[in-house]
């Protein structure tokens, strides 16, 4: 539940903050920047987080990670209205300390989910990946009601009652007892045991984890999947609903049409985890299909004028996030042990933070040289390419990854 909670504030605020610089009046390079800036601090801290997560423990770290994003939530709730410098610092600290939350909590939840499933780990991980997608559809949808209706305060207050509602599901969570144990490792040195309170402990030990798990192929391929996954998530909390805007919908409809990502995704991952070890298994298929459902729904969108035309295109984005996700979880779970899976749950989470923060740059160069309708030709194009073009290095990964799963099940 806690993912729950902690989705209806992101979903709300990746949907209300690109409508309220639009309404500030920036220029979309700015726009950008601006939601490059979350994901840069997730880049940064992201795998410093999952080395602190396996120290504290996630219980601690989920805690801070609510409380950041209410705080977050307070100062653009207090930001005054108005493109004013003071609303320009109010809203990049507030930017700042949301991508602090967004750093430390996925790997946190993700270790814990992964330390307490006695069932079938990919099942287990699709069902924590759809429970956050359940949480995006309602909060999108009731961010944009509530922007129609009473204005950016009550969309960014929706904000603060999801991190609220988290926090106070956090403080019930237990302390996992799983000790580590011996274990398909996250690089070369493969079956290392990892005493709790070692992992991360100084600079040098994260460069030499960071530098092990870079020489796994099953975690590249993971990352990889992550970065496909937070594609379209970059661009529904940039430019969707500022392409949207300027089309002439309301907030409220914007809202419905950004959570058909959200419902399509929790089907998609509900699905990826009920096929379990298969999907480990099938990784080079799993990728093709997950990333190409992404391309095509990117760049059909300018060609798409209609509300369920619209809806059909981002439903695509939604089967491919859910797909990736779930794919690179298991993948990641599956590479490491007890003691070092938040830093590898964090390694593969770089690959989607980098898709955050270079993917709303990337718009906002190109919609002002060329216009927004064609940023989403060009990048839809890019990432079909990029697809293809992984996918014979993809298909050595996912030979090792299979002989990873044949090992754990073991």
């Amino acid at each position: 539940m806690v993912n729950f909670a902690y989705n209806i504030s992101l979903a709300a605020i990746l949907m209300v903050m690109p409508l309220y610089l639009r309404d500030l009046g920036v220029a979309p390079f700015v726009l950008g920047l601006a939601a490059s800036l979350p994901p840069l601090v997730q880049l940064l801290l992201r795998l410093p987080g999952g080395s602190v997560t396996d120290r504290v423990g996630e219980r601690t770290v989920l805690l801070f990670s609510a409380g950041t994003m209410l705080l977050s939530a307070a100062f653009l709730v207090a930001a005054p209205g108005g493109a004013t410098a003071l609303t320009t610092v109010i809203v990049a600290l507030a930017l700042v300390v949301s991508g602090v939350s967004r750093a430390v909590y996925w790997p946190a939840a993700q270790s814990y989910t992964s330390r307490w499933t006695k069932a079938d780990l990919t099942r287990s991980l699709g069902v924590f990946t759809s429970v956050g997608h359940t949480g995006a559809i309602v909060g999108g949808p009731l961010a944009g009601a509530l922007l129609a209706w009473r204005g950016f305060g009550a969309g960014f207050g929706l904000v603060a009652a999801g991190a609220f509602l988290g926090l106070a599901i956090s403080l019930q969570l237990n302390r996992p007892t799983t000790r580590p144990t011996a274990g398909p490792a996250a690089g070369p040195a493969a079956g290392r045991t990892t005493a709790p309170d070692a992992p991360g402990s100084s600079a040098s030990s994260l460069l030499a984890n960071l530098r092990e798990m870079m020489g796994s192929r099953a975690l590249l391929l993971a990352g990889l999947c992550m970065a496909g996954s937070g594609i379209p998530l970059a661009l529904l909390g940039s430019f969707y609903p500022v392409y949207l805007a300027d089309m002439g919908m309301r907030p409220d409809a914007i809202g419905l049409l950004t959570s058909c990502r959200a419902v399509t995704a929790t089907l998609s991952s509900l699905a990826a985890g009920m096929a379990g070890a298969r999907i480990t298994a099938s990784g080079k298929a799993s990728w093709l299909l997950g990333a190409s459902l992404c391309a095509v729904g990117i760049g059909a969108t300018p060609y798409l004028s209609s509300f369920a035309g619209l809806a059909i295109a981002i439903a695509l984005l939604g089967l491919s996030s859910g797909l990736l996700q779930v794919l690179s979880m298991s993948l990641t779970s599956r590479a490491s042990h007890s003691g070092n899976r938040a830093q590898a749950m964090a390694f593969t989470g770089m690959f989607y933070s980098v898709a955050l923060w270079l993917v709303p740059i990337l718009m906002g160069l190109i919609a002002e040289l060329t216009g927004v309708r064609a940023g989403f030709v060009i990048l839809g194009a890019s990432w079909l390419a990029i697809t293809v073009g992984v996918a014979t290095p993809a298909g050595r990964i996912t030979r090792s990854s299979a002989a990873l799963e044949r090992t754990s099940a073991g």
